[in-house]
């Protein structure tokens, strides 16, 4: 047994326009004691990330991929870090999927998920890219299909990723969405040009933490505002060196 196949029913190049639809997961489709075990730990997980429990219970991309999770026998064996990399990249799956927002009422699945939500490591899945300790420092999605957003769950893994390339999809972010980049501590490039992420004071104010970026590429968004109204925010970014907006 293993977790299910979210991609062998679709072309990967999207051939019929349909693209992978996020699988809805039940208590029913998972062992229980396993189920029991994996949520334990996620909950000592996000004990210790500040993150809130109760998103692990209710109707939530979380508890899917607290579900998906499950679906794997051996879920509990895994290495830490193997386990906690598949769990937030489920839990990315699940929040940029068919996410309907202002913009996109009715957006279409990702067009493309090689390797994703299956037994393959998670540096083996499409657009991961991982250090030689098997660390996740870069995810590539760009031309996508991306809706949603990027989850709080980042933080258990956020400090080791260098690039995020998000160019060119459907993705909405705003307000409090945007604190899961104080997570990015790392980042060195952020590519997210042809989305529909807002603020309406110039840069977040969160985008503040991202002291080591080099490279921002936020061209063809909704901000609005002066470039820097509410916090220096590129003052704060002493490395930064290629700007586009």
């Amino acid at each position: 047994a293993g977790s299910p196949s979210y991609y062998k029913n679709y072309e990967d190049d999207d051939a019929f326009g349909i693209g992978v639809v996020p699988i809805e997961m039940h208590k029913s489709d998972v062992d229980p004691d396993v189920y029991a075990e994996f949520k334990a730990t996620m909950r000592a997980v996000y004990d210790r990330h500040g993150l809130d429990k109760n998103l692990l219970d209710e109707i939530t991309p979380q508890r899917q991929a607290v579900l998906w999770m499950s679906t794997d026998p051996s879920v509990n064996n895994l290495e830490h870090t193997e386990k906690m990399q598949r769990y937030v990249l489920a839990c990315f799956f699940y929040s940029s999927n068919m996410i309907p927002s202002v913009h996109v009422e009715d957006p279409k699945a990702w067009k493309v998920a090689t390797n994703w939500m299956s037994n393959a490591h998670s540096c083996d899945w499409m657009g991961i890219e991982c250090n030689e300790e098997k660390n996740i420092i870069a995810i590539y999605l760009e031309g996508n299909r991306l809706s949603g957003g990027i989850p709080l769950d980042f933080k258990i893994i956020g400090n080791k990723i260098q690039t995020l390339d998000f160019t060119d999809n459907i993705m909405h972010m705003r307000d409090d969405d945007f604190d899961v980049f104080k997570s990015f501590e790392n980042l060195k490039t952020f590519l997210a040009d042809d989305n529909y992420l807002y603020h309406d004071r110039g840069l977040p104010p969160q985008f503040a933490s991202l002291k080591n970026l080099e490279k921002l590429r936020l061209s063809y968004n909704v901000f609005e505002g002066e470039l820097d109204s509410e916090a220096p925010v590129l003052g704060s970014m002493s490395k930064l060196t290629h700007l586009e907006l």
